[in-house]
């Protein structure tokens, strides 16, 4: 009877070497939660970037909308851009405009069957239907050459 008591102790001592010892599990606990937790801080964090993106490129639409009936038919831009088939937001290329925008200023491509440019606007009163405003704006063509659009 002593005998199968032996056979079932892990830590009695036997000839043929040390006692087992039992691995902790403590380790992959920890790090599982790490992973799980780091995992779901990324996914947060791509959801507020993507919402945040998703925002401000929603805005920019609003007001390149705007720029298209405040200034698609000025006699300045019909003649040198034509009618605006596109008009995009430019803030990723904002230090092409430099000495050229102040504060408060955003910058748009806008492009047509005559050419392509940039209308450089400030933001104005909010339009009744919820559109933003536009206080001003000038057109900025490739040599160069600005032109006033609020004369």
């Amino acid at each position: 009877m002593s005998q199968g008591l032996a056979d079932q102790n892990p830590y009695e001592h036997t000839a043929g070497g040390s006692p087992k010892k039992k691995k902790s599990n403590a380790l992959k606990i920890v790090l599982i939660i790490v992973g799980v937790g780091g995992v779901l801080c990324l996914l947060c964090c791509g959801v507020f970037a993507w919402f945040g993106y998703s925002a401000m490129n929603m805005g920019m639409e609003m007001f390149a909308d705007s720029i298209r009936q405040e200034y698609g038919e000025h006699p300045a831009v019909q003649e040198h851009i034509g009618e605006l088939e596109s008009v995009e937001s430019d803030l990723v290329n904002g230090a092409a405009y430099e000495g050229q925008m102040t504060p408060g200023e955003l910058p748009f491509k806008v492009r047509g069957p005559n050419g392509e440019g940039a209308i450089i606007v400030r933001q104005g009163t909010p339009q009744a239907d919820g559109r933003p405003g536009v206080a001003g704006g000038r057109l900025l063509l490739p040599d160069g050459e600005v032109i006033e659009l609020d004369e």
